[in-house]
């Protein structure tokens, strides 16, 4: 079965796109949100480990996460 969908791009030329290649875009944009998904969650999990163990994997430090470390110890 072959689909295509007629798409008006910059006027009046009209341009044919087949369903397998729309499909392959999808295929391509969802791979990227995957991707950007897994990404994501990699960093969660690396920012939840202890402060001496990042340190020792080579995680960057920041001074950020120690002057909130402060600020919430102040608080408690």
């Amino acid at each position: 079965m072959h689909t295509s969908i007629s798409h008006l791009h910059g006027g009046s030329l009209a341009r044919r796109v087949s369903g397998a290649e729309t499909l392959s875009s999808f295929r391509r944009l969802a791979g990227r949100v995957a991707d950007a998904w897994r990404h994501h969650r990699e960093e969660l999990e690396l920012e939840n480990l202890p402060f001496d163990l990042r340190k020792d994997i080579g995680f960057p430090a920041t001074d950020e996460a120690t002057d909130i470390a402060s600020v919430i110890r102040k608080t408690r």
